[in-house]
C-alpha cells in the first residue's frame, strides 16, 4: 500500500494541515467529492431517471458489509448512529420494570434512545467507571440481571478512547438472551469490526467520522434476530413491503448524491487491508500518548494495548484544552476537544510527519 500516493490523490486535506481530528469529523477523499459532484450534475442535466438510485443503494450496502464482515442483507442503510441504536430501543417490546445496562460515561447519542424509555417504566443501570476511564467485563456482568433485556456500549469511547471489550460483552449477552447494541461511530473505518463475530444485534456508525463519509448515512448491521422480531420504528414507502433483511427499517430513499460519494468512500478504506489500517493508525496514537505523557501531559486514556484505539486524550496541567486547539489550528494541525481534554484522532493515512508538526506547535507541560 502506497500510503504517500492515497495521501497526495485522495486526502487533499494533507497538503495544507496535520489532520488528527477523525473522531470528530473526517475529511472527504477526493474520490467521494468527485462522485458526489457528478451525480448532481447528472442531477441538474438528467433528473433522477437514468441514475439508478436502487442499484446503487445495493452497492452501497455491499462495501458496508465487507466493513462489517457480514451480508449484504443484515445492512440497513439509515441517517445517523441514534436511528441505528434506535431500532432496538424503538423495536423490542419493553415491559414496566425491564432494565438497560450502559457506561457511566457512555456519549448522549448512544444513551437518548433508551433513557427515552424511562417513561415507560424500563430502568437503565450505568456501569461505573473504574477511576482511569476504563471498565472490566465484570464491571458489566455484575449489573445482568433477570430483567436485563439490553446492553448498549460503545466500541471505543468518544471521550477517552478505551476500546470496550465488546466480543466478551455479546458473548455474555447471547448466554443470557439478552440483546446486545453497539455505537461503531469511533471504530468503524479504522478499526477491524466484525459485527456478527462481537455478537451484536445492532451495530451503527454514522459516516462523518472515521468512514470519511459525510452526514446522512449511517451503516447499520442488523442480526439475524432483530430483522426478525424488532419492529420497523418508521414505515414509509420505501419499507412498506420490504422482506426480510435490513431494507425493512429504511423508510425513504437516501440521498442519491451522498449514496454516490459514500460508495467512493467505503471502497477506498476496503480496498486497504483491515488489519494494516487499524495497526498504522493505533500505533501512531500510542506513540502520541509515549510522547505527550513524555512532555508531562496526562495521558487520560486507558494504558492497555488490548483496550488501545485510534484516539487518545491528553490534559495540560495548566493550558484549557480549547487553548491548545487553537493553538494548534493556528499552526495548521488539526485535534479535537471533548470533556474538556485534548482529543488526537489518526486514520490509516497519517504519518509520523503529522505526530511531530503536533508535538512542535504544543507547548510542553
Amino acid at each position: 500500500m502506497n500510503v504517500e500516493a492515497l495521501r497526495e490523490e485522495e486526502f487533499e486535506v494533507t497538503r495544507g494541515w496535520a489532520y488528527l481530528d477523525h473522531a470528530t469529523f473526517g475529511p472527504l477523499p477526493r474520490c467521494h467529492v468527485r462522485a458526489a459532484t457528478e451525480t448532481l450534475e447528472r442531477l441538474v442535466r438528467e433528473g433522477s431517471a437514468g441514475l439508478d438510485g436502487e442499484a446503487l443503494l445495493e452497492a452501497v450496502r455491499s462495501e458496508a458489509a465487507t466493513l462489517l464482515h457480514c451480508e449484504a442483507r443484515n445492512v440497513s442503510l439509515l441517517k445517523s448512529t441514534s436511528e441505528g441504536l434506535g431500532l432496538l430501543a424503538q423495536g423490542l417490546d419493553w415491559r414496566d420494570g425491564d432494565e438497560v445496562v450502559v457506561y457511566e460515561h457512555e456519549f448522549s447519542g448512544c444513551l437518548a434512545p433508551f433513557l427515552h424509555l424511562r417513561g415507560q417504566g424500563v430502568r437503565v443501570r450505568a456501569v461505573p467507571d473504574r477511576g482511569r476511564n476504563r471498565f472490566d467485563l465484570d464491571d458489566v456482568e455484575e449489573l445482568l440481571s433477570p430483567r436485563t433485556r439490553a446492553v448498549c456500549l460503545s466500541l471505543v469511547n468518544r471521550s477517552h478512547g478505551m476500546r470496550a471489550p465488546v466480543e466478551a460483552i455479546g458473548g455474555l449477552c447471547r448466554e443470557r438472551g439478552i440483546w446486545f447494541a453497539v455505537d461503531a461511530a469511533q471504530a468503524m473505518g479504522v478499526l477491524g469490526v466484525d459485527a456478527p463475530a462481537i455478537g451484536a444485534d445492532i451495530l451503527s456508525a454514522h459516516g462523518y467520522k472515521f468512514l470519511c463519509s459525510g452526514f446522512g448515512l449511517a451503516p447499520t448491521y442488523c442480526s439475524d434476530r432483530a430483522i426478525e422480531q424488532l419492529r420497523v420504528p418508521q414505515v414509509g414507502w420505501k419499507n412498506a413491503a420490504a422482506g426480510a433483511s435490513g431494507a425493512r427499517y429504511e423508510s425513504t430513499m437516501s440521498s442519491l448524491p451522498v449514496l454516490a460519494g459514500t460508495l467512493e468512500s467505503l471502497r477506498l478504506l476496503d480496498s486497504v487491508d483491515e488489519a494494516e489500517r487499524e495497526r498504522r493508525a493505533v500505533t501512531l496514537i500510542r506513540l502520541a500518548a509515549d510522547r505527550l505523557q513524555a512532555r508531562g501531559y496526562d495521558v487520560v486514556s486507558s494504558p492497555r494495548v488490548e483496550e488501545a484505539s485510534a484516539l487518545v486524550s491528553v490534559r495540560h496541567p495548566s493550558v484549557p484544552a480549547e487553548e491548545l486547539a487553537h493553538t494548534l489550528r493556528a499552526a495548521k494541525v488539526a485535534c479535537g476537544v471533548v470533556d474538556d481534554l485534548l482529543r488526537v484522532s489518526a486514520h490509516f493515512y497519517n504519518t509520523e510527519d503529522d505526530l511531530e508538526a503536533l508535538l512542535d506547535a504544543l507547548p510542553a507541560a
